[in-house]
């Protein structure tokens, strides 16, 4: 990359929506070799916009010791997969996937991957996970997330069912640590699932569900809990809340729970591409937010 990287230097968050638009990002594999202090990386755009194929690199290895949130809405299935083979990620905490690149095969396998480093793969030090939607190899997807503590998913019933305790006689519980789940579900198979877990010796402490956003569909189309459904669900984990909005966070709660500053390194606003935006990238914040208003912060160190 032919390009002045002193604007790298010390950059702790990178948004990159379209880097066809700017020579600065047209080489994102030497972008990243220039930031090792990166804590958030968002990148959301077509693998096939100018960006080169990792293929086409040295197979160097990128450290991103740093990098605690990365936000993924790439089409390009088979981009991400080269792309992360390249990444050293030891200790990401947040991970949003999105834009269809979670249901296919070559991107998941990539996040099961080991490194040579470590013999773990990008998943096992993640502690919030977010897909909107459903995902290739679920079960090994959900069985990898070992320190997960909150998850938030979208409106594919089918996810659900990978987190259930297997049958066994010590009954393994899938995401041993998980604390708030953030989901559209049926009521059923929501209840089916909470009891399993307070049986398996692993319940959960936050629930914020949604029952009446499955029109498209037609999964538990209309459904409403009952008041002793209600009140069997608040008994059961410490916080419960119904309703959630597409937008996972209205005005009001976002107004009562502002976004830790600290979460988004404030840089020079006269440069848009160093500038983390809250509630700009994906909905990970608003997502975060109800989580942060029932739980409070997030058990993460400092560096985040």
């Amino acid at each position: 990359m032919d390009t002045d990287t002193r604007w790298l230097q010390g950059l702790q968050s990178l948004n990159i929506t379209n880097p066809a638009r700017d020579p600065k990002y047209y080489d994102l594999l030497t972008i990243l070799q220039h930031c090792p202090e990166l804590e958030a990386l968002s990148l959301a755009f077509s693998g096939q916009q100018g960006v080169p194929d990792p293929n086409d690199r040295a197979s160097e290895t990128i450290e991103l010791r740093a990098l605690r949130r990365l936000e993924l809405g790439i089409n390009e299935a088979a981009y991400v997969e080269e792309l992360l083979g390249q990444l050293f990620i030891p200790d990401l905490r947040l991970l949003e996937i999105q834009n269809g690149i979670y249901t296919r095969p070559p991107f998941a396998s990539a996040m099961l991957r080991p490194y040579q480093q470590t013999g773990h793969c990008v998943l096992n030090s993640v502690e919030t996970f977010i897909c909107d939607n459903g995902i290739e190899m679920q079960d090994e997807i959900f069985a990898a997330l070992q320190n997960v503590r909150t998850l938030l998913l979208g409106e594919e019933q089918d996810l659900l069912s990978s987190l259930f305790p297997n049958d066994e006689p010590l009954g393994r519980v899938v995401c041993p640590k998980l604390e708030t789940i953030i989901l559209w579900s049926s009521k059923d198979e929501l209840k089916a699932f909470v009891s399993a877990r307070m049986h398996a010796g692993a319940p959960l402490s936050t629930i914020i569900a949604s029952f009446e956003e499955f029109g498209d569909n037609g999964a538990g189309a209309g459904e409403k809990l009952t008041d002793d459904e209600q009140a069997w669900f608040e008994s059961a984990v410490d916080r419960f809340r119904i309703r959630l909005d597409q937008e996972y966070l209205d005005v009001d709660e976002l107004a009562l729970n502002p976004v830790p500053r600290n979460l988004f390194p404030t840089l020079d606003p006269k440069l848009a591409y160093q500038t983390w935006r809250p509630n700009s990238v994906f909905r990970t914040s608003r997502a975060e937010g109800w989580a942060w208003h029932l739980n409070g912060p997030p058990p993460v160190d400092s560096a985040t």
